[in-house]
């Protein structure tokens, strides 16, 4: 484990939660979610969280066979920008995603991405993920972890993303 608190959550603070591994058929999956202590989140909290996870489900709906890769990444800025506005930590996060195979692989969904695999093919299995920071509020995170099929996208992590 990379790091972690022994410290006990207070209710309505934010927590997040990740699952690293091996899951899927050999595949390396790491599912990620976010949500308030108590499940009564502040309105601040509740449009974070509610933001963050409509954000990685857009992405994941978005992608398909023949999709650039950097297409999705320019989605994903211009979703983040929505919520964010011209504030200057609205940069903070510019990964929206990755290839899922042995371990995190190419593509990895960023702005301009030219690298291995930078359009998305049928039968790759992947990753859309998102973490936004409000200073004052706290920071979630989401990821969703899917296979490219014929029609968009088949989702491997059925937790709920909201669970208020």
């Amino acid at each position: 484990m990379a790091g972690y608190s022994t410290a006990t959550p207070a209710d309505g603070e934010l927590v997040r939660g990740w699952v690293y591994g091996a899951m899927y058929q050999g595949y390396w999956l790491d599912p990620g979610r976010t949500t308030v202590v108590g499940l009564r989140p502040t309105p601040d909290k509740k449009r974070l969280v509610e933001t963050c996870a409509g954000i990685v489900e857009q992405l994941r709906a978005a992608i398909r066979p023949g999709v650039l890769v950097a297409d999705i990444a320019a989605l994903g800025e211009r979703l983040r920008r929505e919520y964010y506005g011209d504030e200057p930590y609205a940069e903070d996060w510019y990964v929206f995603g990755h290839g899922n195979g042995l371990y995190f692989e190419p593509p990895i969904i960023t702005p301009g991405y030219e690298g291995k695999h930078s359009v998305f093919q049928e039968n790759m299995v992947g990753a859309a993920e998102l973490f936004l920071n409000l200073p004052g509020v706290g920071s979630a995170g989401f990821e969703q972890n899917f296979i490219v099929t014929q029609d968009g996208t088949e989702l491997l992590t059925t937790t709920p993303m909201i669970w208020w």
